[in-house]
């Protein structure tokens, strides 16, 4: 295969991994599809664990943490999980949804290569998107009532 063909995978047999969207220093992340009986498909991001890290005891664990945890926050202002699964090379995936935008480091190059500042008004509706979402995962709860916050 060669072009973009040349980075599809098919992961736990439903995932399509298909082009990358960024790397952080933990994981890679994918933009990609799950797809389901007769011919259902929807865009998912895939985080997929570095190689490098799968032997290290304590990255992993940080990591099926970071998958337990998310499937717990339900709030529009949070990514949300969808799976977690791992591959035949012993590599784990978080599997989430795609939002489709502008992430903050791009829309932050953007306005810096322009010598310009994000206006005070979109600054402040990020800002608050955000503790939003803090908000909801400080104020967790389990299903008995008992606060769980993550934070």
């Amino acid at each position: 295969m060669k072009g973009r063909d040349a980075d599809k995978q098919l992961i736990a047999g439903k995932y399509e991994r298909m082009e990358r969207a960024g790397e952080g220093g933990m994981a890679v992340v994918w933009r990609g599809a799950m797809h389901g009986a007769a011919g259902f498909s929807r865009p998912v991001a895939l985080k997929q664990m570095k190689a490098e890290l799968r032997d290290q005891d304590r990255e992993v664990a940080m990591f099926v943490e970071e998958a337990r945890l998310g499937s717990c926050l339900l709030h529009p202002n949070i990514l949300q999980v969808l799976d977690f699964v791992d591959d035949d090379q012993g590599l784990y995936w978080l599997v989430t949804e795609w939002v489709e935008g502008v992430d903050l480091a791009s829309l932050l190059r953007y306005y810096h290569s322009r010598h310009e500042r994000i206006p005070w008004p979109f600054a402040a509706f990020i800002g608050i998107g955000c503790l939003r979402g803090l908000a909801a995962a400080h104020e967790r709860h389990a299903p008995d009532g008992t606060p769980v916050p993550v934070i």
